[in-house]
């Protein structure tokens, strides 16, 4: 029986399994041994889908990933880092499984088990791509004079951090170079990483959220009653405004309640030009909330006011119409950070926009 008559007859559910722990191991190993092209690709799918867990599930939310000549450095939304070693204490480059493990539970999540099979699977499918290379005789060349020049201002005294180090390296480094010879140069052996220096970036940070969920709830305390000192919570604010029992008509000042409680909701980016206005249908009256994006764009969303059992007595209740806007409120978030996650995509902006 050959091997693929044997894995034929693997469950479905098995062979998923196996392909999705092969696929995640080839992220990570293009992230550390890939090309600039290769590791945008899969850092921006991999930042994507760790940022919607955390969105789901609560946790860090992924900022960048940056891939220079010593780490891989995961920079998280709130401003913590978590750092993968590209070299060895003696400044020799460490190979790509060996570098894989700690990045494998930054951008998956999976346990240590699924690691351990994950690298069975992938050796079996051909194993890892070399994170190292042969260096090159110019970068060979570079490495000597900057060893030579490094030498002699330690000779005089002089150390990496002191006033002009810089400015003396450099003119030390085209003294050497003018001294070294073929010789010298050809007698290197050396490896070094593969790739380019490269930062990814995942989508702004999300606007409206803590820990990866929402920061308000219908039953937060948003903003401070008529008194102006004790906080409320919308349906407090509408019940103060209006009542309980709100009697639905088409009045400005009901709107106007709504906007002041539809902007207590939102993040201060966006309530600039935030309003509630209404429209009339076959199906009843829909609410709709106008507001401009982080690129000044208007967009517009529509909610239903009257829901069957909504109305009692034909008023409608100041908690479900707190909880219509809440909704509208969520639905704005979630809009805009889906807009947010495509910062890195052609044709999208790439503007930091901070947001309060």
């Amino acid at each position: 029986m050959t091997k693929v008559d044997q894995e034929d007859k693997r469950p479905p559910s098995e062979i998923d399994e196996e392909d999705t722990l092969i696929g995640f191991m080839d992220d990570v190993n293009a992230l550390i041994s890939d090309d600039k092209e290769t590791f945008d690709a899969t850092a921006q799918d991999r930042i994507i889908s760790m940022n919607n867990r955390a969105r789901e599930k609560g946790g860090r939310m992924i900022d960048n990933i940056d891939r220079n000549d010593d780490q891989i450095v995961v920079t998280y939304q709130d401003g913590s880092k978590e750092y993968v070693e590209r070299k060895a204490e003696d400044g020799t480059p460490l190979d790509a499984q060996t570098q894989s493990r700690k990045l494998w539970r930054l951008i998956t999540n999976l346990e240590d088990s699924s690691y351990r099979k994950a690298i069975k699977l992938y050796e079996d499918e051909g194993g890892f791509r070399s994170s190292d290379r042969e260096a090159t005789r110019e970068e060979n060349r570079l490495f000597l004079t900057t060893q030579k020049a490094e030498d002699v201002l330690a000779n005089k005294g002089m150390k990496p951090g002191d006033d002009g180090y810089e400015d003396a390296l450099k003119i030390e480094i085209a003294t050497q170079d003018k001294n070294v010879t073929e010789e010298e140069v050809a007698a290197i052996r050396r490896r070094v990483l593969k790739g380019k220096n490269i930062k990814s970036y995942s989508s702004l940070p999300s606007i409206g959220m803590k820990d990866g969920k929402l920061e308000k709830n219908n039953k937060s305390v948003i903003g401070f009653g008529e008194d102006g000192k004790t906080m409320k919570t919308g349906t407090e604010l509408l019940e103060e405004k209006l009542g309980n029992s709100i009697r639905w008509n088409r009045d400005s000042v009901i709107t106007k309640v709504l906007d002041d409680v539809l902007k207590l909701y939102l993040p201060k980016s966006l309530r600039p030009g935030a309003k509630v206005t209404y429209e009339t249908n076959d199906n009843g009256d829909d609410l709709v909330i106008q507001y401009y994006d982080a690129k000044g764009e208007l967009q517009e969303i529509s909610k239903e006011v009257a829901p069957a059992g909504f109305f009692v007595n034909g008023n409608l209740r100041s908690s479900d119409l707190n909880d219509i806007i809440y909704d509208a409120s969520k639905e704005i978030l979630d809009q805009e950070n889906a807009r947010r996650s495509t910062r890195n995509k052609r044709g999208v902006s790439k503007e930091v926009i901070k947001f309060n």
